[in-house]
């Protein structure tokens, strides 16, 4: 009778690590083939991925997928268009902006990259400051995925999210034929923010920017070492860096106190510190007026549409607003003025009798006055139409020429940058001759004649 019981035993042991091994092997076949962080292969061709993971997918997509330039830097990336960047650079393009994480981590990916593909002939990262101020070393991050330690993936390949929920996504998303994800869309913002005045003055601060001084220069030497240690190593390699075009709004916080002085000081250490490499290129943004103090470009007061990406990339591409030693000084210095001299009342609703009328009769009557230039787009269902229709107040004054650009869908844009996006009802979009700018963009209800919509919320979902 033992014996029995003790057989009974060891049969069901026996069975019951049968199938534990039957279940492990399926689901590590299951993730390597099916893949959907990319760490084993590239997409399989007739399955729809979703790329909204970019922690975990930027490591795959660095291992497997073909480039030859590499974009990569912060979430100030994000809108940057790899198939406009192809175009610009005849090369196979990815980008990889690890949003949010530090510094170290984006180093991590960026040896990675030149460790697995000897085809990379070029890296484009944004270099800003507070890149390098952030060093945190978020547990969060999967650094086990961008290391060459085979055993740890252990982590990826047993992972019940990945295995029930990841790879069902994948699998879901081919069966129902949803619209595929375009690399120029994968991880950008655009997707969720609307890009408006009111969203970047929604967002910003009036209170001064705390920081240690001494502190925040040992992170920025320490992340300035280590970047110079991967240029230095890979003298085939041509480093583009950039300082972004953060908004007025972000210079104006950065001017309370002596932060934008360091801050501008900090941007000069770090030219100076890759001017002197062959392979290495230091690009500045920060002092393009046009885009700065234009907030119709930003989602807040730093991130900034995949327009101005491309602006970036074409001046790039060209060679323009190289940083040298003939122009630093001057150009830190006008970072500086534009801080100081801007009028920031023109993003002030309360003083403005326009931006604060919320009836369509009585805007209307506002915009009677001769300095003002508009577009008018009515979509969907109004009390006089079910279409919409397109009116314009005006183009051209003193021989500048204003354009309203009506190709994009319901969109109304000026100089490529939205100004209204086009939704239900009665959408306006106003240019200031005295000012030469938009000064508002507003939706009025069909119906009842009510301003419903500045954009006011930033997320596109309300949140």
């Amino acid at each position: 009778m033992f014996n029995l019981k003790k057989n009974i035993f060891k049969r069901w042991t026996f069975l019951s690590a049968f199938f534990i091994l039957l279940i492990l092997v399926v689901s590590i076949t299951v993730n390597v083939i099916i893949d959907p962080f990319f760490q084993y292969h590239k997409p399989i061709k007739n399955l729809n991925y979703e790329y909204d993971s970019i922690m975990y997918q930027g490591a795959g997509i660095i291992k497997n997928f073909d480039y030859e330039t590499l974009i990569i830097g912060s979430s100030l990336t994000q809108n940057m268009r790899p198939t406009y960047a192809e175009k610009l650079f005849r090369s196979k393009t990815v980008k990889i902006p690890l949003c949010g994480i530090g510094f170290p981590f984006i180093l991590d990916a960026c040896n990675l990259a030149l460790e697995k593909n000897e085809k990379l002939k070029s890296i484009i990262m944004n270099i800003d400051p507070t890149l390098f101020f952030n060093d945190s070393k978020d547990a969060s991050f999967p650094s086990y995925m961008y290391d060459n330690n085979i055993f740890n993936d252990v982590n990826y390949l047993l992972n019940k999210s990945v295995l029930f929920s990841e790879n069902l996504n994948v699998l879901n998303r081919t069966i129902r034929k949803t619209d595929r994800v375009n690399m120029d869309v994968a991880f950008s913002s655009e997707k969720d923010f609307y890009f408006s005045e009111y969203s970047a003055v929604q967002s910003a601060s009036n209170d001064p920017i705390d920081f240690n001084e001494k502190e925040l220069y040992e992170k920025f030497k320490s992340g300035v070492s280590s970047l110079e240690d991967i240029v230095e190593k890979n003298p085939g390699v041509e480093f583009s860096f950039f300082i972004p075009p953060k908004s007025i709004l972000e210079l104006k916080t950065m001017s309370f106190n002596s932060y934008l002085d360091f801050y501008c000081n900090i941007i000069k250490e770090t030219f100076e510190t890759f001017s002197s490499y062959d392979n290495c290129r230091v690009f500045m943004f920060q002092d393009d007026e046009q885009t700065v103090e234009n907030l119709y470009n930003y989602c807040d007061t730093q991130h900034f549409s995949s327009n101005v990406s491309d602006k970036i990339l074409e001046d790039i591409c060209k060679g323009e607003n190289l940083l040298t030693k003939d122009n630093c000084n001057d150009r830190l210095e006008k970072i500086k003025k534009m801080a100081v001299n801007f009028d920031y009342s023109v993003f002030d609703i309360e003083k403005s009798s326009l931006k604060s009328c919320d009836n369509i009769t009585s805007y209307m009557e506002l915009l009677k006055d001769e300095r003002y230039l508009y577009a008018v787009r009515k979509v969907g269902k109004t009390s006089d139409e079910n279409s919409f229709d397109v009116y314009c107040g005006g183009r051209e004054y003193q021989g500048k020429e204003v354009l309203f650009d009506f190709s994009d869908g319901n969109r109304i844009k000026i100089d490529g940058v939205t100004y209204s996006y086009g939704h239900d009802g009665i959408n306006y979009v106003v240019y200031d001759k005295k000012l030469n700018r938009v000064i508002d963009s507003v939706r009025f209800d069909s119906s009842s004649g009510k301003a419903f919509e500045r954009l006011q919320n930033r997320r596109k979902d309300g949140k």
